[in-house]
């Protein structure tokens, strides 16, 4: 079954996806290219940003992963980190359920 586009749950997940890609562009960016790539630079990551915060782990878990998954080369503050963490957690990614 394809979801209708005026879906309010598909909506939601795009708002979602926005926040996470708004977070990890804006405050993440371990390479530095905010401003000057598009937007989209960092979205490969969006999917397990998601699936971390949907289970709940904690800030160290979100860390660790951040960590894992940052270029080769090059590492992002434990002060900025720490706030990038914060903010994914700030967001609600709940989507809601049809019952």
């Amino acid at each position: 079954m394809v979801a209708d586009v005026g879906d309010p749950r598909q909506q939601r997940a795009r708002d979602i996806q926005h926040a996470i890609r708004n977070v990890l562009y804006r405050y993440w960016d371990p390479i530095g290219v905010a401003g000057e790539a598009p937007p989209d630079e960092y979205d490969r990551y969006i999917g397990g940003v998601y699936r971390l915060l949907i289970q709940d782990v904690t800030a160290a878990e979100m860390t660790k992963h951040l960590r894992s998954v940052s270029p080769e080369g090059f590492e992002v503050s434990r002060t900025r980190l720490a706030f990038v963490v914060k903010k994914l957690r700030a967001i609600d990614v709940h989507i809601g359920f049809v019952v």
